[in-house]
């Protein structure tokens, strides 16, 4: 990263000693997402008044760019599996000709039985984790995601946190290219 304040941003690009590299903090809505009220910031959507929800965790729409997109003046491969349930352990690799940093994205869902179960909306995915790697080219990164019975609750209908039994997934991303996704059984 660049640590000398008089040296012009240009210059750490073109050394490629300015590693950039950046993943979407908001959902980016496509443009029918104009004719919904924009004072009504309720969350989950409404099918009976065909309101699409909001943010990555309920918006039913096609965003023209999702939450954590991510764009990158390298390439990366990601492997994921299963370690001691529900751990996730990753490698991520810089397939790339250039060093460069890759954000890795943990999200958790309920499964569709347990959705089906529930008396309330569920997010459709919600970020639990993440981690930022920075990795030379040709070079692999390992770890763990620790996952937590607190990871995998959800909000009930009076705002309080429970465990629900059931199937659950986790999915990781890196914003860009296939997801590795997890059925897990609490």
């Amino acid at each position: 990263t660049h640590t000398h304040t008089n040296t012009p941003p240009f210059y750490y690009l073109y050394t490629n000693s300015w590693f950039h590299s950046s993943q979407l903090p908001v959902t980016i809505y496509n443009a029918s997402f104009d004719n919904v009220d924009m004072y009504n910031f309720r969350m989950p959507p409404d099918p009976a008044s065909s309101y699409p929800g909001r943010t990555y965790r309920y918006y039913t729409g096609n965003p023209t760019f999702e939450f954590g997109t991510g764009l990158s003046y390298t390439t990366f491969s990601m492997r994921c599996t299963l370690n001691v349930s529900p751990n996730i352990a990753c490698d991520v690799t810089n397939t790339g000709p250039r060093a460069g940093d890759e954000v890795v994205m943990l999200y958790h869902s309920a499964g569709s039985t347990l959705r089906a179960k529930l008396t309330h909306p569920a997010p459709i995915k919600q970020l639990i984790n993440f981690f930022r790697v920075h990795l030379l080219p040709g070079q692999t990164e390992h770890f763990l995601f620790p996952v937590s019975d607190n990871d995998l609750m959800l909000v009930n209908e009076s705002g309080v946190k429970v465990l629900y039994h059931g199937d659950h997934v986790l999915r990781v991303s890196r914003g860009v290219g296939p997801d590795s996704v997890f059925n897990v059984t609490v």
